[in-house]
Protein backbone atom coordinates (compact mmCIF):
# COMPACT_ATOMS: atom_id res chain seq x y z
CA UNK A 1 0.00 0.00 0.00
CA UNK A 2 1.31 3.49 -1.06
CA UNK A 3 0.50 6.34 1.10
CA UNK A 4 0.36 9.58 0.19
CA UNK A 5 3.13 11.96 1.79
CA UNK A 6 1.08 14.80 1.02
CA UNK A 7 -2.30 15.68 -0.97
CA UNK A 8 -1.39 17.70 -3.67
CA UNK A 9 -4.48 17.95 -5.47
CA UNK A 10 -8.56 17.26 -4.87
CA UNK A 11 -7.90 14.22 -7.24
CA UNK A 12 -5.39 12.65 -4.60
CA UNK A 13 -8.04 13.47 -1.92
CA UNK A 14 -10.59 11.66 -3.30
CA UNK A 15 -7.61 8.74 -4.31
CA UNK A 16 -7.72 8.20 -0.77
CA UNK A 17 -11.16 8.69 0.16
CA UNK A 18 -12.41 6.23 -2.28
CA UNK A 19 -9.36 3.49 -1.40
CA UNK A 20 -10.72 4.11 2.24
CA UNK A 21 -14.29 2.89 1.33
CA UNK A 22 -12.98 0.26 -0.17
CA UNK A 23 -10.94 -0.56 3.43
CA UNK A 24 -14.09 -0.02 4.82
CA UNK A 25 -16.10 -2.57 2.86
CA UNK A 26 -13.78 -5.48 2.85
CA UNK A 27 -13.78 -4.76 6.99
CA UNK A 28 -17.96 -4.86 6.73
CA UNK A 29 -17.16 -8.29 4.31
CA UNK A 30 -14.85 -9.59 6.98
CA UNK A 31 -17.67 -8.79 9.93
CA UNK A 32 -20.62 -10.46 8.01
CA UNK A 33 -19.93 -14.37 8.79
CA UNK A 34 -19.98 -13.23 12.48
CA UNK A 35 -23.19 -11.82 11.92
CA UNK A 36 -24.58 -14.63 9.82
CA UNK A 37 -23.41 -17.57 12.64
CA UNK A 38 -25.53 -14.97 15.47
CA UNK A 39 -28.67 -15.73 13.09
CA UNK A 40 -30.88 -17.68 14.88
CA UNK A 41 -34.15 -16.81 12.41
CA UNK A 42 -33.71 -17.72 9.15
CA UNK A 43 -34.84 -14.08 7.59
CA UNK A 44 -31.78 -12.32 9.70
CA UNK A 45 -29.54 -15.40 8.03
CA UNK A 46 -30.54 -14.71 4.70
CA UNK A 47 -30.53 -11.06 4.91
CA UNK A 48 -26.86 -11.05 5.68
CA UNK A 49 -25.92 -13.50 3.05
CA UNK A 50 -27.59 -11.29 0.99
CA UNK A 51 -25.77 -8.63 2.55
CA UNK A 52 -22.28 -10.67 2.09
CA UNK A 53 -23.35 -10.50 -2.09
CA UNK A 54 -24.17 -7.12 -2.21
CA UNK A 55 -21.12 -5.87 -0.33
CA UNK A 56 -18.66 -8.16 -2.68
CA UNK A 57 -20.66 -6.28 -5.89
CA UNK A 58 -19.83 -2.69 -4.06
CA UNK A 59 -16.21 -3.95 -4.18
CA UNK A 60 -16.30 -4.82 -8.08
CA UNK A 61 -18.22 -0.95 -8.34
CA UNK A 62 -15.24 0.76 -6.55
CA UNK A 63 -12.50 -1.00 -8.10
CA UNK A 64 -14.26 -0.33 -11.49
CA UNK A 65 -14.29 3.27 -10.53
CA UNK A 66 -10.62 3.47 -9.93
CA UNK A 67 -10.39 2.40 -13.03
CA UNK A 68 -13.30 5.23 -14.98
CA UNK A 69 -10.91 7.86 -12.63
CA UNK A 70 -8.02 6.54 -13.97
CA UNK A 71 -6.66 5.88 -10.18
CA UNK A 72 -4.45 2.79 -9.30
CA UNK A 73 -6.74 0.86 -6.85
CA UNK A 74 -5.63 0.67 -3.72
CA UNK A 75 -6.95 0.31 0.23
CA UNK A 76 -6.20 2.98 2.30
CA UNK A 77 -6.74 3.26 6.13
CA UNK A 78 -10.46 3.60 7.45
CA UNK A 79 -9.86 3.77 11.37
CA UNK A 80 -13.50 4.24 11.60
CA UNK A 81 -14.89 1.13 10.18
CA UNK A 82 -11.62 -0.72 11.58
CA UNK A 83 -11.78 -0.22 15.06
CA UNK A 84 -16.13 -0.43 14.84
CA UNK A 85 -15.44 -3.71 13.28
CA UNK A 86 -12.90 -4.81 16.30
CA UNK A 87 -15.22 -3.16 19.07
CA UNK A 88 -18.39 -5.01 17.67
CA UNK A 89 -16.44 -8.37 17.10
CA UNK A 90 -15.71 -7.82 20.70
CA UNK A 91 -19.22 -6.99 21.76
CA UNK A 92 -21.02 -10.14 20.10
CA UNK A 93 -18.58 -12.33 21.54
CA UNK A 94 -19.60 -11.37 25.41
CA UNK A 95 -23.30 -11.54 24.14
CA UNK A 96 -25.40 -14.63 26.07
CA UNK A 97 -26.91 -16.79 22.61
CA UNK A 98 -30.13 -15.76 22.75
CA UNK A 99 -29.18 -11.68 22.90
CA UNK A 100 -26.90 -12.24 19.66
CA UNK A 101 -28.92 -12.09 16.90
CA UNK A 102 -30.52 -8.63 18.04
CA UNK A 103 -27.31 -7.51 18.85
CA UNK A 104 -25.67 -8.59 15.22
CA UNK A 105 -28.42 -6.41 13.67
CA UNK A 106 -27.78 -3.26 15.79
CA UNK A 107 -23.89 -4.01 15.58
CA UNK A 108 -24.92 -3.95 11.57
CA UNK A 109 -27.25 -0.97 11.96
CA UNK A 110 -23.59 0.70 13.22
CA UNK A 111 -21.64 -0.62 11.00
CA UNK A 112 -23.76 0.60 8.20
CA UNK A 113 -24.22 4.26 9.22
CA UNK A 114 -20.85 4.57 8.95
CA UNK A 115 -21.10 3.19 5.18
CA UNK A 116 -23.62 5.45 4.64
CA UNK A 117 -21.34 8.44 5.70
CA UNK A 118 -18.87 7.35 3.91
CA UNK A 119 -20.73 6.98 0.41
CA UNK A 120 -22.55 10.25 0.99
CA UNK A 121 -18.71 12.10 0.91
CA UNK A 122 -17.95 9.78 -1.90
CA UNK A 123 -20.73 11.68 -3.92
CA UNK A 124 -20.37 15.17 -2.74
CA UNK A 125 -16.28 15.25 -3.07
CA UNK A 126 -16.22 13.97 -6.74
CA UNK A 127 -14.21 16.24 -8.47
CA UNK A 128 -16.02 18.68 -11.05
CA UNK A 129 -14.05 17.68 -13.86
CA UNK A 130 -14.60 13.82 -13.75
CA UNK A 131 -16.07 11.59 -17.05
CA UNK A 132 -20.11 11.94 -16.28
CA UNK A 133 -20.10 8.47 -16.01
CA UNK A 134 -18.27 8.23 -12.87
CA UNK A 135 -20.46 10.70 -11.19
CA UNK A 136 -23.38 8.37 -12.24
CA UNK A 137 -21.62 5.15 -10.75
CA UNK A 138 -20.88 6.97 -7.42
CA UNK A 139 -24.44 8.40 -7.80
CA UNK A 140 -25.70 4.64 -8.18
CA UNK A 141 -23.34 3.56 -5.11
CA UNK A 142 -24.93 5.49 -2.92
CA UNK A 143 -28.17 4.74 -3.74
CA UNK A 144 -27.27 0.98 -3.27
CA UNK A 145 -26.35 1.84 -0.29
CA UNK A 146 -29.09 3.89 1.10
CA UNK A 147 -31.65 1.43 -0.32
CA UNK A 148 -29.28 -1.48 2.18
CA UNK A 149 -29.75 0.72 4.74
CA UNK A 150 -33.23 1.03 4.79
CA UNK A 151 -33.82 -2.23 4.63
CA UNK A 152 -31.28 -3.14 7.34
CA UNK A 153 -33.32 -0.87 9.46
CA UNK A 154 -36.71 -2.80 8.65
CA UNK A 155 -34.97 -5.87 10.03
CA UNK A 156 -33.62 -4.28 13.21
CA UNK A 157 -37.28 -3.33 13.58
CA UNK A 158 -38.74 -7.09 12.76
CA UNK A 159 -35.97 -8.42 15.11
CA UNK A 160 -36.76 -5.60 18.17
CA UNK A 161 -40.01 -6.55 18.18
CA UNK A 162 -39.39 -10.04 18.69
CA UNK A 163 -37.38 -9.07 21.69
CA UNK A 164 -39.33 -8.63 24.90
CA UNK A 165 -37.87 -5.28 26.77
CA UNK A 166 -36.58 -3.25 23.93
CA UNK A 167 -38.60 -0.49 22.87
CA UNK A 168 -38.91 -2.19 19.31
CA UNK A 169 -40.75 -5.27 21.24
CA UNK A 170 -42.67 -2.80 23.08
CA UNK A 171 -46.67 -1.75 22.99
CA UNK A 172 -45.29 1.85 23.17
CA UNK A 173 -42.87 1.44 20.46
CA UNK A 174 -43.16 4.37 17.64
CA UNK A 175 -41.90 4.30 14.28
CA UNK A 176 -40.57 7.56 14.46
CA UNK A 177 -38.10 6.81 17.28
CA UNK A 178 -36.48 4.33 15.43
CA UNK A 179 -35.43 6.39 12.35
Amino acid sequence: MIMFERFESQRDVYGYRLGATLTMEHDWLGILPLLIDSARSDEVEDFFEYRAAQTRHQIEELNGLFEMLDLAPAQYPSPASSALVRSETAFLGKCAPELREGAAVASAMMLDGVRLAAYTILYDALPGDVHPMARVKVESLLADVRRAHGELKTVLRTVGSRMPGTAAGSPESSEGAAS
